[in-house]
């Protein structure tokens, strides 16, 4: 791969193609620890079946999520605690089931 900015965008989706299935490849977690069946998981610790999520702690099943502690199976999280099967959270407690939630606690089936 050449060190310049693409200029077009047949060289921008060629170069972004070329990363993307390079990054695909690696399934090590770097600074994890305890992280069985995870995938590109960085900082992470006790987490089980996670794909790459950062600084997760005692999730299970989730993809793509930061700083969160207990979750499960949820995806695209961030500073979420004790979430199931929900998308797109930030900052929540007890959520279930919902997508697109900020700041919510004891939450079940929310949109």
């Amino acid at each position: 791969m050449s060190d310049e900015i693409p200029t077009t965008r047949a060289d921008f989706e060629r170069q972004l193609l070329t990363l993307q299935q390079a990054a695909g490849y690696v399934s090590e977690n770097p600074g994890s620890y305890k992280s069985d069946d995870c995938e590109r998981c960085y900082d992470c610790m006790f987490t089980t079946g996670s794909v790459q999520c950062y600084q997760c702690t005692y999730c299970t099943n989730c993809e793509t999520c930061t700083n969160c502690t207990h979750c499960k199976s949820c995806v695209d999280c961030h500073n979420s605690n004790y979430c199931v099967r929900s998308q797109r959270l930030s900052g929540c407690s007890y959520v279930m089931l919902s997508k697109d939630c900020h700041d919510s606690v004891f939450c079940f089936g929310c949109v």
